[in-house]
């Protein structure tokens, strides 16, 4: 049916399937319900050797692995799908049930040719239902009769270096990110992390997110940061949605911004930064940036505001000194008020985090490291764990019946102490966390000489015809932790 819908329109080149998107959740099934779910692939690379399953008569039509290649046939389109590949054990120590489990994306061409399989790199919470693939010189790519070369990304890939780095060395731009991503604003919304990795690697994303879950929406199609089409509902309720759009390969290149030194030089930006005024009345504390899974939120340093006590169209400027060498401070001007509207009271953040993220049955620790200008809903943290009492705990306005209001002329957040080896994610939204694009800002990153990276995010143009929802720049710091071995 959604091949119906999507090829009705014409000139449907590629179909990306989400994560899970075949009906399999290892959310809800253990390992020995999951291998019912998986079948065998063959190992293909671009391609080669030539394999037809839609072809071959003694291949039950009922198998994933004939349904794709006969879809793909069927429609005279590239079809991507997320598996999971059930391969017999030949190294030891193998597991009890004697299978190689893998959450693997298999793509068929438009003739129904196998062109690739990639097994996912980094498990998030399911490395007791999946195995972790071994490393491989290698990264996955494949080409497809269209003339496009793809990389491929499975849901957690994005926040490591690798594969990234090694497809991006092959001069790869194009990329099917296959995910079950749970939203959880600000920092972890999915349109938000596909858009500005996009926009920090000047890559086009097709990018297929799982709805069966309230909170687990978010896909699109992105080109150099811009957004093509997305969908993102933030409903209580599973949604279906196609999205369908047109880039083109490789994406254009964005005209870079001047500079002096270390700042932009444009006129809008030489005006915020001539002389501002520190903001009155500020309080320096720890806080905490939430929801966040499991159910806690992040330890941070903010620092907070009202930008109801500020003047309009005046230059303001706030610092955070934050933790393990993460400083950020922002300059701004706000704009004035929108017919219709009354005066923002809601309070804002300017938010250092340097937080460790250890989860379990994932073979991988993350690193979040963000400077961060935010609307909060603060409020005293009493039922909390001993470190937050009586800290604010900033939660994001995401919901229709509390959309900020606040308009700004102008901004920018600037962050020290970055790791050099972090993926940065700029990003910027207006309310309900609409995506704004980089016609209206830019970023910079420059090597501070010890190892870590000074980062800026700013706007480009006056932006007081929409409310900003958040501007942030977020790095992920990955370590790979290798998982135990087997248990028998």
């Amino acid at each position: 049916e959604y091949l119906d819908d999507a090829t009705a329109q014409g000139g449907v080149d590629i179909i990306v399937y989400p994560e899970g998107g075949l009906g399999w959740d290892w959310g809800r099934h253990n390992r020995s319900a999951m291998v019912q779910y998986c079948e065998y692939f063959p190992e293909v690379v671009n391609g080669y050797p030539k394999i037809i399953a839609c072809d071959n008569s003694t291949e039950k039509q009922t198998s994933q692995f004939a349904m794709g290649s006969c879809l793909a046939k069927k429609y005279r389109t590239v079809v991507s799908l997320n598996v999971c590949d059930r391969q017999k054990c030949t190294k030891e120590p193998c597991r009890p049930d004697g299978w190689e489990l893998y959450n693997s994306e298999v793509v068929f061409d438009s003739d129904g040719t196998l062109l690739a399989k990639y097994h996912k790199l980094h498990l998030f919470k399911n490395g007791d239902t999946f195995d972790t693939p071994p490393p491989t010189e290698t990264p996955v790519w494949f080409d497809t009769s269209f003339g496009v070369r793809f990389g491929i990304l499975i849901c957690f890939d994005i926040q490591f270096t690798e594969p990234i780095l090694g497809l991006l060395e092959q001069g790869v731009r194009d990329y099917i990110f296959s995910v079950g991503w749970y939203n959880w604003p600000p920092i972890q919304t999915a349109t938000i992390v596909q858009m500005g990795l996009s926009w920090n690697f000047h890559l086009n994303m097709l990018a297929a997110n799982n709805g069966d879950a309230p909170l687990k929406d978010g896909g699109g199609i992105f080109s150099n940061g811009r957004k093509i089409v997305d969908t993102l509902t933030f409903k209580k309720e599973t949604v279906g949605t196609i999205n369908i759009g047109k880039v083109t390969s490789p994406p254009p290149l964005l005209p870079p911004t001047p500079h002096e030194g270390r700042h932009p030089s444009l006129p809008i930006l030489k005006n915020l930064l001539a002389g501002p005024t520190p903001v009155p009345n500020v309080h320096q504390t720890p806080c905490a940036i939430g929801p966040f899974p499991p159910h806690h939120p992040l330890r941070a340093i903010c620092t907070m505001f009202n930008p109801a006590e500020l003047e309009r169209h005046v230059p303001y400027t706030i610092a955070t000194n934050g933790v393990d060498g993460i400083n950020c401070n922002a300059t701004f001007q706000l704009g004035g008020v929108k017919d219709g509207l009354s005066l923002d009271a809601t309070r804002w953040a300017l938010v250092s985090m340097n937080y460790l993220i250890r989860v379990p049955h994932t073979p991988g620790n993350t690193t979040f490291e963000m400077c961060a200008l935010m609307p909060c809903i603060p409020f005293s943290a009493k039922d909390e764990p001993g470190w937050l009492h009586g800290s604010p705990i900033c939660r994001f306005i995401y919901n229709s019946s509390a959309l900020s209001t606040t308009f700004f002329d102008s901004v920018y957040l600037q962050g020290d102490g970055f790791v050099h080896h972090t993926i940065l994610y700029p990003t910027f939204s207006i309310n309900g966390m609409r995506l704004t694009t980089p016609d209206y800002f830019g970023y910079s990153s420059y090597d501070q000489g010890d190892g870590r990276r000074s980062m800026s995010v700013y706007s480009k143009k006056y932006i007081n015809t929409f409310a900003l929802s958040s501007l942030i720049m977020l790095g992920t710091s990955t370590t790979y932790v290798p998982p135990p071995t087997p248990i028998h």
